[in-house]
């Protein structure tokens, strides 16, 4: 099995994993059910402005760095085994040695994917096989 595809099965377990909501201070994990659980669920001032969790966070940026990393093993024009992807909050950085003409193809196939805000492309020009002798 090669990389990128044992990365989306966990990938999608984690972010399953990390829909479940973390109980807050002062309450227990069950939930209400009935007409009072949705009002309540809807009138919670502070649900809606609560920061996702280190693990949420860590989570969105595997998952975004698998789209890109599959994006790019998937595109025949560049050699996407040989460029690392990593991501934060939205930010892709790319790296890794590939032939020139593949860098800005690179670059060009991490920014259509969906999620990713900005594309550091830290990607270096391979040597060429057939260099001319000096």
């Amino acid at each position: 099995m090669d990389f990128p595809r044992l990365l989306v099965p966990i990938a999608i377990g984690a972010a399953l994993a990390a829909c479940s909501p973390e109980p807050t201070a002062g309450t227990t994990p069950e939930r209400a059910q009935g007409p009072a659980a949705d009002t309540a669920a809807t009138t919670d001032p502070t649900a809606q402005h609560r920061p996702p969790s280190k693990v949420a966070r860590a989570v969105d940026d595997a998952a975004l760095s698998t789209k890109v990393k599959s994006a790019l093993v998937g595109d025949a024009s560049v050699n996407g085994g040989d460029i690392s992807v990593r991501s934060s909050a939205g930010e892709v950085t790319l790296s890794g040695t590939v032939p020139a003409e593949q860098i800005t193809k690179a670059d060009a196939i991490a920014r259509r994917v969906e999620g990713v805000t900005e594309v550091i492309n830290s990607l270096t020009p391979a040597e060429p096989l057939n260099k001319p002798p000096s």
